[in-house]
């Protein structure tokens, strides 16, 4: 052992750091003067030796000390000494629990614990404590507590106490009672047996049957039910109904009413007795019934029937008698309205009949005076009346001669008396035959005539279909017709002129736009080929003349006059080459240079057409009158009606209302007086030729134009006009075509050849040359267009805009909208209005610029296929085919059909677009019947093809509402 620097010992476990005391055999310190010696009792000795002799003390004490051991038997395991050297006994401790470690004389000696010495603490409530046995110096092995020891007591009533298992030293979950395990019971019956809710410990609060509960049922008709009052665990008591309280009410008629006496529980049932009436007799044919012991009253019998339960007290009455059924006498009747009560005495006496209300027959009576007593043997014999006194019949007597015996069966039928003498009428008779028998009533009805066989007047007839019963009261006035199936005349119907017309002179002609204004081509050596300006409603043509009538009723000529045209008001001009007649507004014709064959006749008139050396013209009624030279039979009009005549050198042609044409008279050349079949609606003639339109739009024309061919191409077209030696017609697309004599160029249109060409109202128009060049005309003619090659062309109110070759957009003349300031980019197309301009973008989307008063350069958003504009509305196909329209809406113009459409133009007051109905039409939208707005009848629009974006057009006269035309491929107009 290593010593301390002063040579001491080092200190024990737990004291490092100082010195102990020497200590004494029995642990007990020495004084500190004494600290070199030490002291040791041994077997009751103390023995007292200095430190240097401790090392032989101890080594005597061991041998002292195994003596001892010997003597007393040997070896003892509960004490040994150890080898290890100590000065305290914790130096002895060898980890044993149940070892006693002892240092003695510096060396350990060990021995076992005392028995019962507690070796392991109890270490949870289901561990014991071990205790050494006093032998063995090792603690038991560690053990648990069995079932029979409770670690855990019960809480509350719903709590478990738990036990240990001996197989752990910890106490199992705490656990409380199922649910449903009753942890109080009842304690009456009112009262409420608890059980455990498996969460709680405790048992809920002792709760009772809420109040009212029945506790106690009752046990009859006059025991009372008991119940509980909410706070009490008993039952009342029992107790019974007061006495007098009604237990039983009567179960019928024969039972009585019971009640409790105070002291029974159940109720004592008490029947009527026999002399009780159960059911009294509740008429005059019931009985009533008694009781007989019994709770129902016997079953209700009734009087036999056929028993009288009201006797007659009158003629008039009946005796009433039971049915066997019903305990009611029947309801008191009488007898049936006009049953005979009385019996007649004679012809003039009347049988009294019931009234049936009354019980008494009626006073005695006779027929009143003027009845008839003896029915009339014929028309002629007089039926006898009663006089009001007698029963009896006057003396039979016959008719007197001016007694009407048969009417008149009709406005057709006469009457026929009596002769005095025969009971018969004379034989029927009707009126005169032609006897009117219904006037007319209108300008379109018949006045209707008997017919000599039938009483009735006969269907009411009508004028035939064709005849005319409102004549044209000017040129843009159409003439009504009966249409044969009423009396009315057909209501007048709006203006007609805004359609162009076409009229061919001798060698030259003349087109009426849809605005009025004149255009005439062809031989102009007298000014014939010159109008003038102004707007005209109606033209006619001489031989090297014309004239056209005014709005106002006035006519004007140029040309070639012998005379200028008598002054007044006027409705139509003459139709003819020959000469220049018209038609006052009374109907009368008449005429001025050259000299006529012929005196005007007085008649008024609806249409006239003047021929070489005679006229024809129709009636308001439709039938035809024709005067002057009749060499050939051209003036001998065959009898009908017609809708219009065409007179030529030597013959007449007329148009029926059923649409078929008749021919008189002859011709210079080979000529045919037939008609051709078919059905028309139109004819014209020339000199020796006719011509006619089909219904269908195709022209036909027959006889000879020596030495020229007048026979029509294969076109479509709206309207006809014949000339000396040729025909022009405007085609359904609007575009003039001629064939025949051009000497003069009359069957040539007066305009170069044009790729495409843009009029706004067909005042200012603009065109695009071969080559791509631009050429403007019109009475609002912008300044000349710029130089260059363009592909499309619009022409607006004293301006223009165009498309180059390129895309770009150039515009010129007025710019006081700032038409000028085109946007930048290219473009496909553009519209001018009358301020605006409005294009259609490579991508399809519109730019708009210029005037935007009323909206028209503000384009909806979207992307568009096709564009077209007027002064103040443009229009526009969107991709998806739909129209739509911006702008001045005060005429409908912008409420664009809801109907894909593939292209669309805009006209003065109508807009027209395209649809894919395969037909070149499209449908306009319904309910529209005005010219402004979308128009409802859009003839002859046809579709555009991709390869030509607009129509191109050359020099036409367009229909009302067209802004562009179609060329042919090799640059003819169409």
């Amino acid at each position: 052992m290593r010593r301390a620097a002063n040579g001491e010992r080092p200190a024990a476990s737990g004291q490092r750091g100082s010195f102990r005391q020497s200590p004494t055999i029995d642990g007990t310190a020495a004084p500190a003067r004494d600290r070199k010696r030490t002291r040791h009792v041994v077997a009751g000795l103390e023995l007292s030796y200095n430190r240097s002799m401790a090392y032989h003390v101890r080594r005597w004490l061991l041998v002292l000390v195994t003596i001892h051991l010997a003597a007393c038997g040997g070896s003892d395991n509960r004490m040994s000494e150890s080898p290890v050297h100590c000065t305290t006994d914790a130096d002895c401790n060898d980890g044993n629990a149940c070892s006693v470690n002892r240092c003695l004389a510096g060396a350990c000696v060990v021995s076992p614990a005392p028995a019962g010495t507690v070796c392991r603490v109890q270490d949870g409530p289901c561990d014991a404590a071990e205790t050494c046995d006093g032998v063995s110096r090792a603690c038991p092995p560690d053990a648990f507590a069995g079932s029979s020891r409770i670690c855990r007591p019960a809480a509350g009533a719903c709590d478990v106490a738990e036990a240990c298992n001996g197989a752990s030293r910890d106490c199992p979950a705490d656990a409380v009672a199922q649910a449903d395990t009753m942890c109080r019971p009842a304690a009456g019956a009112c009262d409420v047996a608890e059980t455990c809710d498996g969460i709680s410990h405790d048992c809920a609060v002792d709760a009772m049957l809420r109040e009212g509960t029945v506790c106690r049922p009752s046990e009859g008709d006059c025991d009372v039910a008991e119940t509980c009052d909410g706070s009490t665990a008993a039952c009342p008591v029992d107790r019974v109904a007061d006495a007098g309280g009604l237990c039983r009410g009567a179960a019928g008629p024969c039972d009585q009413d019971d009640f409790c006496d105070g002291s029974r529980k159940d109720c004592a049932d008490v029947r009527a007795g026999s002399e009780t009436v159960c059911r009294p007799a509740t008429g005059p044919c019931d009985a009533a019934e008694h009781c007989d012991g019994s709770v129902d009253c016997p079953a209700d019998q009734m009087a036999d029937a056929g028993t009288v339960c009201r006797a007659a007290v009158g003629a008039c009455d009946v005796a009433e008698r039971c049915d066997g059924q019903s305990s009611s006498c029947p309801d008191d009747a009488v007898q049936p309205a006009d049953s005979i009560c009385r019996p007649t005495a004679g012809p003039c006496d009347v049988a009294e009949r019931c009234d049936g209300a009354g019980k008494l027959c009626p006073a005695d009576d006779v027929q009143q005076a003027g009845v008839v007593c003896r029915a009339s043997a014929g028309p002629c014999d007089v039926a006898e009346a009663c006089d009001g006194t007698s029963t009896a019949c006057p003396a039979d007597q016959i008719a007197s001669s001016s007694t009407v015996c048969r009417p008149a069966a009709g406005v057709c039928d006469r009457s026929e008396t009596c002769d005095g003498l025969s009971r018969q009428c004379p034989a029927d008779r009707m009126v005169t035959v032609g006897t009117v028998c219904r006037p007319a009533v209108d300008l379109c009805d018949a006045a209707d005539v008997c017919d000599g066989q039938h009483p009735a007047c006969g269907d009411d007839r009508f004028v035939a279909a064709g005849t005319i019963c409102r004549p044209a009261t000017n040129v843009c006035d159409a003439a009504e017709a009966c249409t044969g199936t009423g009396a009315a005349c057909p209501d007048d119907g709006p203006p007609t002129c805004n359609q162009a017309r076409i009229y061919a002179g001798s060698g030259f002609s003349c087109a009426l736009r849809p605005d009025g204004s004149v255009a005439c081509w062809g031989r102009n050596a007298d000014g014939e080929s010159a109008p003038p300006a102004g707007r005209f409603l109606e033209l006619a043509m001489g031989p090297a003349s014309a004239c056209g009538l005014r709005a106002d009723g006035t006519i004007q000529c140029w040309g070639d006059l012998f005379a200028g045209p008598p002054t007044g008001q006027w409705s139509h001009l003459a139709d003819g080459y020959s000469g220049s007649c018209g038609l006052r507004t009374d109907g009368t014709l008449d005429c001025w240079s050259p000299t006529f064959f012929w005196t005007n006749p007085p008649d008024a008139f609806t249409q006239v057409s003047l021929g070489s050396h005679h006229a024809c013209g129709v009636h308001l009624d439709g039938t035809v009158l024709c005067f002057g030279q009749n060499n050939d039979g051209e003036a001998t009009a065959p009898a009908g009606t017609f809708l219009q005549v065409a007179a030529g050198e030597h013959h007449t042609c007329g148009l029926r209302p059923e649409g078929t044409i008749e021919c008189w008279g002859t011709s210079a050349f080979p000529f045919p007086t037939h008609a051709p079949p078919g059905q028309f609606t139109e004819i014209h003639a020339g000199p020796s030729f006719s011509c006619a339109l089909r219904t269908d739009g195709k022209a036909l024309c027959w006889g000879g134009a020596f030495p020229l061919d007048v026979t029509p191409p294969d076109s479509d077209f709206v309207h006809l006009a014949t000339g000396n030696l040729h025909v022009c017609g405007i085609r359904t697309d609007g575009d003039i075509q001629c064939w025949g004599l051009n000497a003069w160029g009359e069957a040539t249109s007066p305009s170069a050849r044009f790729q495409q060409w843009s009029s706004l109202e067909l005042t200012t128009a603009c065109g695009i040359l071969d080559g791509g060049a631009l050429a403007c005309w019109g009475p609002n003619n912008p300044p000349a267009p710029p130089a260059g090659a363009f592909q499309q062309v619009s022409a607006g109110d004293s301006f223009g805009c165009g498309v180059r070759t390129n895309g770009t957009v150039a515009c010129w003349g007025a710019t006081g909208f700032g038409q000028g300031n085109v946007p930048a980019g290219t473009f496909l197309k553009v519209a001018a209005g009358g301020g605006h301009i409005c294009g259609i973008r490579t991508d399809h989307t519109v730019a708009c610029w210029g005037n935007n008063a009323s909206g028209q350069a503000s384009p909806p958003p979207g992307t568009f296929d096709d564009i077209s504009a007027r002064r103040n509305v443009t229009c526009g196909v969107r991709s998806n085919g739909l129209p739509a329209c911006w702008g001045d809406s005060s005429a409908q113009e912008v409420a664009a059909p809801g109907r894909a459409l593939q292209q669309v133009s805009t006209g003065l007051r109508i807009h027209c677009g395209v649809g894919s109905d395969r037909q070149g039409r499209a449908r306009p939208p319904g309910g529209m019947r005005h010219q402004d707005g979308w128009n409802h009848r859009l003839q002859g629009l046809r579709s555009l093809s991709r390869r030509h974006q607009l129509p191109a057009v050359g020099g036409a006269v367009p229909r009302a509402g067209a802004a562009s035309r179609t060329l042919r491929r090799d640059g003819d107009q169409r």
